[in-house]
């Protein structure tokens, strides 16, 4: 079983989450781990559980390459259901009235052309579904990022949250979540 033990959980380097199990210890990636947790929930919301959409007090407005309008536009109601909603505006420009919940104030703009950048680095891997690379695209905009400090809480909420994902050990482009360590394996480097 690789599930950690409710025991105590360490940041190391703002950037993994070492955590004893039963055979040893397991270093988490915590972005990898929140990409993996963001992906799982983002495909249940298109499944049917939308996720909650906070109004903006002030709707920011967006202006758009063509292109760009062109691809929102196509994104516009998977968007909705992932918890942003946005309405053109003509001539390039779209209005951005709520965003998701966990998306601070202010930062609705900045946010979603993060979305739509990754999407076209995705956008070059022609087996993916328009879909797919939202919701990659999404994951990786929202996920926590290395060289974040993360309090207890936050550790244990992003462990619990991983390893109730139905597969946590890779992030939805193939990148290791987590390694394991086991402590018969270490014993033998310390020649025990």
């Amino acid at each position: 079983n690789k599930r950690p033990n409710d025991g105590q959980y360490i940041q190391l380097h703002k950037t993994f989450i070492v955590a004893q199990n039963e055979n040893g210890f397991i270093v988490i990636h915590q972005q990898n781990a929140h990409e993996r947790v963001l992906y799982e929930r983002f495909t249940e919301a298109l499944k049917g559980k939308p996720i909650a959409i906070q109004r903006s007090l002030f709707p920011a407005a967006i202006q758009l390459a063509p292109a760009d309008a062109v691809l929102l536009s196509e994104l516009i109601s998977d968007l909705n259901i992932l918890g942003y909603q946005v309405e053109p505006f003509g001539n390039n420009s779209f209005v951005i009235q709520g965003s998701p919940a966990d998306v601070a104030d202010g930062n609705e703009k900045d946010s979603l052309e993060k979305i739509l950048e990754q999407y076209k680095h995705f956008n070059m891997e022609a087996s993916l579904s328009k879909r797919e690379k939202l919701l990659r695209s999404m994951a990786w905009q929202q996920s926590v990022k290395a060289g974040t400090h993360l309090a207890e809480r936050e550790l244990r909420g992003l462990v619990n949250d991983l390893f109730n994902c139905e597969i946590n050990n890779t992030t939805p482009t193939g990148k290791p979540v987590f390694l394991e360590f086991k402590k018969d394996e270490l014993d033998k480097m310390f020649g025990r």
